[in-house]
């Protein structure tokens, strides 16, 4: 292989600590944590029948509730997912 393709370009030094932070652990840490906080304060705001809405709309094609829909469809491919990393370990 070609050394060339080893090469990190770095980025401007305004950028620099946003790319080091993303690239290290703590960035899908901190994403875990912030987002339940920010989705309770949204579903407690005066602004949660918005959040709520989508939920009382039916899927198109598959004529059901979207709530049955997330949880037949990427619910079933989660746990799948979760099934197989326990089973390698």
């Amino acid at each position: 292989m070609d050394d060339a393709a080893h090469v990190r370009i770095s980025p401007p030094g305004r950028f620099a600590w946003l790319l080091s932070f993303t690239r290290g652990q703590s960035a899908g840490g901190l994403a875990l944590m912030v987002a339940p906080v920010a989705a309770l304060a949204w579903s407690d705001s005066p602004g949660s029948a918005r959040c709520f809405h989508p939920w009382n709309c039916r899927s198109v094609s598959l004529h059901l509730p979207l709530d049955r829909c997330v949880n037949d469809g990427p619910m079933a491919l989660f746990f799948l997912t979760v099934g197989l990393e326990i089973r390698r370990k």
